[in-house]
Parts: C-alpha cells; structure tokens; sequence
C-alpha cells in the first residue's frame, strides 16, 4: 500500500487517465491531496494548477472540495463525495455514485 499527501491550491484541477480498479474521491477543508493505494505504483505530477495521478489499482482521494476533477476511465465502480466545482468523467466501468 502506499500513500502520498502534497500541497495544492483549493482551485487546482485533478486530471486521471486511467484507474484500473475502484475509485473513491471526497472533498475536504484542507489545501492538500492526499492519496492511497493497495497497487505497486502511485504517481502524483503537479505542473502549476493542474495535478496528474495515475495508480495500477483502486485509489482513494482526499481533496480541496472546491478542485475541479477530470477523469478519463475508471475500470470499477466510483464514488465521488462532497465536491463543490466541475466534475467530468468520460467512462465508469461499474457502478457511480455521487453524494453532495
């Protein structure tokens, strides 16, 4: 398992490709990202506003509610909790759920 927590801005914009398993992303009060992952590899990229992550396996995400989230594919199911700005997912595999 692994973990990382990094800085960012409240109007930062969270860009996933891909994620191969489940995804769960809330929004928090914090000015920082914080992720985990039951897989091998965890990457996070931060260029200006705009963070990248990519894992080889289900993901939870902490984030400033107010971060804009772009996402590709998830290939499992995704939870998406207490976001407040844009939310774009292009492909689901399983089951969505939003709350908030």
């Amino acid at each position: 398992m692994q973990q990382k927590n990094l800085p960012i801005s409240k109007t930062s914009t969270l860009i996933i490709e891909k994620i191969s398993g489940d995804l769960r992303l809330t929004g928090w009060d914090r000015d920082e990202i914080r992720a985990k992952t039951s897989g091998d590899e965890l990457e996070i990229t931060i260029e200006g506003e705009k963070i990248s992550l990519s894992c080889d396996d289900d993901l939870i995400v902490s984030l400033p509610r107010t971060a804009k989230i772009e996402i590709a594919s998830i290939a499992g199911d995704a939870s998406f909790r207490t976001l407040a700005n844009d939310l774009n997912v292009s492909d689901v595999g399983g089951d969505l759920m939003l709350r908030h």
